[in-house]
């Protein structure tokens, strides 16, 4: 079934929920089941879909294009995002800048590379920490971002720091929300 949104954009509503129809991303009603979809935003090649725990934490999944040849990461080994391209890196860039809006003393705590689905050769992206205050509550926010078919994908979680151990959303979490490696291509390079 097709439903036009505000925007003119068109999803296909599947029983997992939304299809961006650009990228392909999937949105599905519940993430491992502890994050229920909340809100969403989708204008033609760009959406951003919330999603909420029972606790009121969110996460945040934005989809929007990359520029032509960028991309992230190629292998776990090395230095922070140092083989990503430039476009990848200033999004990253971007979005730990946006992270840290609004925090007090926000402090970049962690940089890493991360392999969504280890277990089926995923995609690799980067994951960035910041720490700080917010209303003098320690607060700690995360960007998972990935590059996938010329589109940047990033997850954003705020939460209590040193509390996030109990929200649940790893990275094989993330593999089974986006939807890759699909089984057909766990053993296929990476394609445009």
């Amino acid at each position: 079934m097709l439903a036009m949104l505000a925007g003119g954009s068109i999803v296909c509503a599947a029983p997992a929920g939304l299809t961006h129809e650009a990228s392909g991303l999937r949105f599905p009603d519940s993430i491992e089941g502890k994050w229920q979809r909340y809100s969403q935003s989708l204008s033609g090649r760009t959406a951003t879909v919330e999603y909420r725990s029972r606790n009121g934490w969110q996460v945040n999944v934005t989809v929007k294009p990359a520029p032509d040849g960028a991309h992230g990461p190629s292998k776990l080994d090395g230095d922070a995002s140092s083989d990503a391209t430039p476009a990848f890196r200033r999004e990253l860039e971007a979005s730990v800048q946006a992270l840290s809006n609004g925090l007090a003393n926000p402090k970049t705590v962690s940089s890493q590379r991360f392999r969504v689905a280890p277990q089926q050769k995923g995609v690799i992206g980067m994951k960035v920490v910041v720490n700080g205050h917010l209303n003098d509550q320690p607060t700690s926010r995360e960007v998972l971002l990935l590059e996938r078919n010329g589109y940047f994908v990033a997850f954003t979680v705020e939460y209590p720091e040193k509390q996030w151990s109990g929200a649940g959303l790893g990275y094989t979490d993330v593999a089974h929300f986006v939807g890759w490696p699909s089984p057909n291509e766990a053993t296929l390079p990476f394609k445009k």
